[in-house]
């Protein structure tokens, strides 16, 4: 293996950790959605009965006050309310060994039949004085219930708005894992595949900044960036649970995650082409989000007053003043600095991200005022899930982000690459220059190599094969001496190249190899002069 590496381009092995990455990336990708749908095919084929429209509700007041509702939709009910829910069992739409689902959150829920206890939920956590959070409810329905009614009892442990209970289907028991998958299709096989694509993408990036790539520091925050958001979403749409029956586990899982992302993304916003003022908010604000991530994590283990969902407005808030104070000090850089097209993405993309947000902060004030819900439209708008809207919006702005910065790079790299090669090659014979040679000889110093053997090759009589056959000749003559030397320098480890003017040099890491170096390139000369070419 010879030692010139005249290119510039990175290390052989570097080239092939590339390739071996980028199939790895594939594969796993690949895998992921075919997987997702598979667990989505089976979904389609799941029988179950949506109760969301038949349910009647009735709101508690602390005071005494019933506010009766028909639908899954109800006004907001607060920490010392109680909801009562009653849900029609339809005899001519039986479903044997069936199961009622449904999810809601901050609540202890109750499911009941005349007086059996059917299922309850959230009691163990209310009861260690922990926030109760996320609550995922599987009740199994006797047969003899059908032509009857399940009543289910909620009560509120946050001073958090309830006011549904989200996707209430019945279906057989033996499905009721996958029941989080019935409304989330389109959600699984998106955000599974972006967890996949995250993981690979965390590794990769990774094993490539420790071998030396530090521009791609990037890739690391914004694949935690990614991972953070899919694990937060799978786990509020409740889609792991298909996969464990430990809730609690994911119930803290999905406050760790949701308290978590800001600080990927703002590493990731630090390291753009920004201002030094951005720089220095960025990490004025992960310091903030830091020390509440850091809060979560002790909340969500020791009993307190102070709950992590005491905690979200105040996150919500901050990420909204962050967002506006980023996309505010990115519209107004210098004009000095001309924006790329990885810069144009992300504004554009922050501006409709941040316009979405605003609608979602609005959505969830009006659900949380029961006095606007005798407005039809304004249910209807309630009902919108602009969550999902922004996060897949800002996820494609950022990878589409990236990946511009990305062609950047590699522009940048070859750019540079072809540069390096103009300098340390000779343009007439493609070997390298005097200038690689010196570069490598001062390596050979530098490392104190020894047992090295260095032979020189003088093209006699250049000036009269110029003057009798002409320069364009005697330009041949070089490139056969170069090919020559080229061949015979094949598989050795050492450098060559041409010298200057007719002459050459070769030096071999290991001498015992010089002589065959010098039989096998007059033995190439000697051919070519066979052929009448010298």
């Amino acid at each position: 293996m010879i030692d010139n590496n005249t290119s510039g381009a990175p290390p052989e092995k570097h080239l092939y950790l590339r390739l071996v990455l980028l199939v790895f990336l594939t594969l796993f990708v690949s895998l992921g959605i075919f997987y997702s749908f598979i667990v989505v095919a089976r979904v389609g084929r799941m029988d179950y009965l949506s109760v969301g429209d038949t349910m009647r509700t009735e709101v508690i007041y602390p005071n005494g006050y019933i506010n009766r509702s028909t639908g899954n939709q109800f006004p907001s009910a607060y920490k010392g309310y109680t909801i009562r829910v009653t849900v029609p069992l339809e005899e001519d739409k039986k479903i044997e060994n069936a199961a009622l689902c449904f999810q809601l959150y901050h609540n202890v829920v109750q499911v009941r039949w005349r007086d059996q206890l059917l299922a309850e939920v959230g009691t163990e956590r209310a009861q260690q004085g922990r926030q109760v959070g996320h609550q995922h409810v599987v009740a199994v329905i006797p047969d003899e219930a059908w032509g009857e009614e399940l009543s289910i009892i909620c009560t509120p442990q946050e001073d958090q708005a309830t006011n549904n209970l989200r996707d209430p289907v019945i279906l057989k028991a033996t499905d009721a894992r996958l029941y989080y998958l019935i409304n989330n299709q389109f959600d699984f096989v998106i955000f599974f595949t972006l967890l996949v694509f995250s993981v690979i993408g965390l590794v990769a990036f990774t094993l490539m900044f420790f071998l030396g790539f530090r521009r791609f520091s990037q890739g690391i925050f914004l694949s935690l960036f990614l991972l953070a958001v899919c694990v937060w979403y799978l786990c509020y749409q409740g889609v792991f649970l298909a996969f464990s029956v430990n809730a609690n586990v994911f119930v803290s899982l999905e406050d760790y995650s949701l308290f978590f992302l800001p600080l990927p993304l703002l590493a990731y916003l630090r390291r753009e082409n920004v201002s030094k003022n951005l720089k220095r908010l960025c990490v004025a604000f992960e310091i903030f989000f830091g020390a509440v991530f850091l809060a979560v994590l002790v909340l969500e283990q020791i009993s307190s007053p102070i709950r992590v969902a005491d905690m979200t407005p105040i996150m919500r808030l901050a990420l909204l003043v962050a967002m506006i104070a980023i996309i505010t000090l990115l519209m107004s850089t210098s004009p000095e600095t001309k924006p790329t097209l990885s810069d144009r993405i992300l504004r554009v993309g922050l501006v409709v991200c941040l316009v979405i947000s605003v609608l979602e902060v609005l959505r969830i004030t009006i659900s949380n005022m029961p006095a606007l819900w005798e407005i039809d439209y304004l249910q209807v708008y309630v009902r919108l899930k602009f969550t999902r809207v922004m996060i897949l919006v800002f996820l494609l702005v950022l990878l589409a982000s990236f990946g511009m910065r990305l062609v950047d790079i590699f522009r940048q790299d070859m750019q540079a690459r072809h540069l390096t090669q103009l300098a340390y090659t000779d343009l007439l014979t493609g070997v390298p220059n005097r200038q690689a040679c010196e570069r490598a000889a001062r390596e050979i110093g530098e490392r104190e190599r020894k047992g090295c053997a260095v032979l020189f090759f003088d093209s006699n009589d250049l000036k009269m094969a110029n003057d009798r056959y002409g320069h364009e000749e005697g330009d041949e003559l070089l490139r056969q001496i170069g090919q020559a030397l080229t061949r015979s320098m094949q598989g050795r480890v050492g450098f060559f190249g041409r010298y200057g003017g007719d002459e050459f040099i070769a030096c071999t890491y290991h001498s015992e190899e010089a002589t065959d170096i010098k039989r096998e390139f007059y033995q190439y000369l000697n051919e070519v002069n066979k052929q009448h070419i010298l």
